[in-house]
């Protein structure tokens, strides 16, 4: 059985989000050397065309948004599923963020998407993950022990200072 921790929904946005740009474009990329590249930034995101291909990348060092997202996902579903009523000031802290997240998705999303949308994604990366997710395994719960090991007050900070600076969100660079 395949074993896949909180990092599968990072993998999962990146299969489902139209917004997201794929890691697996920086090698393509580095294959298609002779092809014409451009680049440019813009608040933050460094847009890189080479070809056909999209890469955006996060240059504004708060650190990619989609990826936290994806982070954040998994660690929800890890406390709700695994850590039930274990400090429910961080789990509602996790909770918070995402939504947090999720607004700023919708006012900075190019193209523009509706809270609806940012739902139906996060639908469907539930769907496409949760049949193969052994999410109580010890590798995730040690992921979310060690995020909360740091707090809520941490959390809510560091999501602030992600959220700072408005940019488009994008996954580049995660992890």
């Amino acid at each position: 059985m395949l074993r896949i921790s909180a990092l599968a929904w990072v993998l999962a946005a990146m299969l489902i989000s139209p917004t997201l740009v794929w890691a697996e474009d920086r090698a393509r990329v580095a294959q298609t050397p002779d092809q014409a590249t451009s680049a440019e930034t813009v608040n933050g995101i460094r847009t890189e065309r080479h070809g056909t291909s999209v890469l955006k990348i996060d240059t504004t060092g708060k650190g990619a948004v989609l990826c936290m997202l994806g982070l954040l996902e998994g660690i929800e579903k890890i406390g709700s599923e695994c850590r039930a009523g274990e400090d429910p000031e961080f789990q509602h802290e996790v909770r918070r963020s995402i939504e947090r997240i999720d607004q700023f998705v919708v006012e900075n999303s190019v193209p523009r998407l509706t809270s609806e949308q940012v739902t139906a994604q996060r639908a469907a990366r539930d769907r496409m993950v949760v049949p193969h997710v052994s999410l109580c395994g010890k590798d995730s719960v040690l992921i979310y022990q060690a995020l909360r090991a740091s707090g809520a007050d941490k959390l809510r900070a560091s999501v602030t200072d992600l959220l700072s600076i408005p940019r488009e969100p994008v996954i580049n660079p995660c992890l």
